[in-house]
């Protein structure tokens, strides 16, 4: 019998709720997720040229670089009829849809939007949380040109990610609307059972099934303090944590800090708001028409 394979997957967008997708989707039963979100495995070489941003590599030492690596996630699936892996990095790099569909045929395909100006923000306020950024929103902007030129990962090109109209039309006209849907992150979240009805039916479960918790998750936000988040996510520290105690306690407990490290969330400026209104509107428009529907995001 062939190893179980992903027969969907969820691209993207970061911060656009694939941390939610991935909870609710793994409570269904006839749904099995890969435990770990972000594999990464059909970008893998392009995210190993662009990691030079502070903890950038860290992040990505989960990465399933091999196949075999990344059929190891799924061994565990038995009778589930859908299979999911959740990487948003695919989304990031479009090209990815030719590695996946060389090895996966014809999976289906879930992309999950969000309003830009929110989600250059959110990337921003996932940096500070974690003690990475050290600049202001405003700075961060400014410096994202010369951040790309260096080679920094994708969640720190705020303004660049925000722009959605290329990389959808990419998989759209690659895989088609019979095998990809895209869905709104704020309609997600306002009726979450709607939605997953939809994406139940899309993967061919059962779409009755009620999830047990409707919360978003993965919070965002300034450390109360920047020594600890950077202790927390100090390779030297995290290397030496891993030599004395399990490896898996010492991501819970890493975990753990952060959330507890995680305090008020940073306030966007109005400048930055204008400038990605600006910087996206063109996109948004784009977007729409590709999408044949309005867009419930402001400007």
């Amino acid at each position: 019998m062939s190893a179980p394979q992903p027969n969907f997957l969820v691209v993207g967008a970061a911060k656009c709720g694939t941390t939610s997708l991935h909870y609710w989707l793994g409570q269904h039963p006839e749904i099995f997720v890969s435990k770990q979100k972000g594999l990464h495995h059909f970008a893998a070489d392009w995210l190993a040229k662009n990691s030079s941003g502070p903890g950038d590599k860290r992040h990505l030492k989960g990465m399933a670089v091999s196949w075999e690596q990344y059929l190891g996630h799924f061994r565990e699936a038995a009778a589930q009829r859908a299979i999911g892996d959740f990487s948003p990095s695919y989304f990031s790099w479009w090209p990815s849809r030719e590695a996946i569909r060389a090895r996966l045929g014809r999976p289906r395909i879930l992309l999950s939007l969000r309003d830009p100006v929110q989600k250059a923000f959110s990337q921003y306020t996932h940096l500070i949380r974690d003690g990475r950024e050290s600049l202001s929103f405003w700075e961060a902007l400014e410096a994202e040109a010369e951040r790309k030129a260096k080679g920094y990962g994708a969640l720190w090109l705020y303004s660049e990610s925000a722009c959605y109209a290329e990389s959808t039309e990419r998989f759209l006209e690659f895989f088609g609307p019979d095998d990809m849907r895209v869905y709104l992150f704020e309609e997600t979240i306002r009726d979450p059972q709607a939605a997953l009805e939809g994406i139940f039916r899309f993967l061919g479960v059962d779409p009755g099934f009620r999830i047990a918790s409707s919360e978003p998750r993965h919070k965002s936000g300034a450390p109360r303090s920047r020594l600890l988040a950077s202790a927390v996510n100090s390779p030297f520290l995290r290397k030496v944590a891993r030599a004395l105690l399990p490896g898996g306690f010492v991501a819970r407990m890493g975990t753990r800090a952060t959330e507890l490290n995680t305090g008020a969330k940073p306030v966007l400026d109005e400048r930055s708001r204008s400038y990605l209104l600006e910087k996206t509107r063109q996109d948004r428009q784009r977007l729409a028409a590709l999408l044949g529907r309005s867009l419930p995001w402001p400007g």
